[in-house]
This record gives structure tokens, C-alpha cells and sequence, in this order.
């Protein structure tokens, strides 16, 4: 029967490099709470568990996904989510560690579509060099 590994070390820059995918390390004493967990893409999940206030059921909370230098600042971020959870709040991360939403790119006026292009294509190409029931197989597939 296989030992199992004593968790109570505190996380160390040594100890992220070294989590595999999948595996979540916590930290110890003043930081107790502080979770983090390798992603299967590599990157490293920075996480706070806490008991939740009014339900008493306990509740985790993502500080950000980032590499595995980041471990004094997700202690600096937890710091201030700990002592909104002593004070009886429910913890909430600041505006600058809130996740953004991505920003919807629409194309430039001088970069053509994926529409326009196949547009240009079915007109400069196939309905010239094909026959009529082919060009609107064509058109059908590309455009639908």
C-alpha cells in the first residue's frame, strides 16, 4: 500500500513548477485557504476556499490563471479576501483581478469578410469556369 504525500508544506515557486496537470497543491498557516491547482494547458489556477458565511457550505472562488511566478501575488490578492471573509462578508475580488470580457473585434473596412470573400470567389471563378448545376452546387456548399 502507497503512502500518501503529507500536503502541510508551504507553496513554494519549487513546488508549482514541479504539480502535474490536474494536481492542486494548498498552502499552509497564515495563507490556509490559498489553493493552487495546474491546468492541463499549463497554466496555473489560482484559487481561495472558504466556508461561505451564510451557509456555512464551503465555496471557492478563482483569483486569476496565470504562470508560476505569480505566488506572491496571489498572496498579496488572498490577504485581501481573507480579511473580507473575518469581517463576515462574502469574499469579492477587486475590479483589477475581476476576469475582463474579451473584446469582439469586428474587421477593419479594408479587410474583407469570410462572407465577401466567397462572394468574390463563386463570381471571379467557378460560375465562369463551370457549368450552371455545378456553380450552384458550389454556391450552395459555401454559402450555407
Amino acid at each position: 500500500m502507497l503512502a500518501e504525500k503529507s500536503n502541510n508544506r508551504p507553496l513554494t515557486a519549487l513546488r508549482l513548477r514541479h504539480l502535474k496537470s490536474g494536481e492542486t497543491a494548498s498552502d499552509t498557516d497564515e495563507n490556509r485557504g490559498l489553493r493552487v491547482t495546474r491546468k492541463k494547458s499549463g497554466g496555473l489556477r489560482y484559487g481561495y476556499r472558504y466556508k461561505h458565511p451564510s451557509t456555512g457550505k464551503l465555496a471557492e472562488l478563482t483569483l486569476f490563471v496565470k504562470d508560476d511566478k505569480a505566488l506572491a501575488e496571489a498572496r498579496v490578492v488572498f490577504r485581501d479576501l481573507k480579511l473580507q471573509r473575518a469581517g463576515g462578508k462574502v469574499p469579492e475580488l477587486l475590479p483589477e483581478y475581476r476576469p475582463k470580457a474579451p473584446p469582439v473585434e469586428e474587421p477593419a473596412p479594408d479587410q474583407p469578410t469570410l462572407k465577401a470573400l466567397v462572394e468574390t470567389y463563386l463570381k471571379a471563378h467557378v460560375y465562369p469556369n463551370r457549368k450552371l448545376k455545378g456553380a450552384k452546387e458550389t454556391d450552395r456548399v459555401l454559402t450555407t
